[in-house]
């Protein structure tokens, strides 16, 4: 007699790609989309972030809180007239990708 064990489903996501965006707002829970962007490494995604903050911080003249990403992906910048930026990855940068 065999016994067989049930199949359990992943519990977390997997991930081909790294997905950025550039986010704005006047409220951090409603925030508009301006730039989508997906990379295949995280190499290329911390370039991606590179280039969306320094070109908004040029163009825009936002002050960003730091020079990268947190732990949750997230980086949070405030323009002269009060507008909110976020640049956010999914999945954050310590999460692997599949293959």
């Amino acid at each position: 007699m065999t016994n067989l064990q049930d199949e359990l489903p992943l519990e977390w996501p997997v991930y081909h790609e790294y997905t950025i965006e550039l986010r704005k707002g006047a409220d951090p829970e409603d925030m508009e989309v301006l730039r989508h962007h997906t990379a295949s490494t995280s190499l290329d995604a911390i370039g991606l972030i590179g280039g969306l903050r320094d070109r908004s911080a040029f163009r825009d003249k936002v002050a960003w809180r730091a020079q990268e990403v947190d732990g949750k992906g997230d980086l949070f910048g405030l323009a002269p007239d009060g507008v909110i930026f976020q640049i956010h990855v999914t999945p954050d940068l310590n999460t692997e990708l599949a293959e």
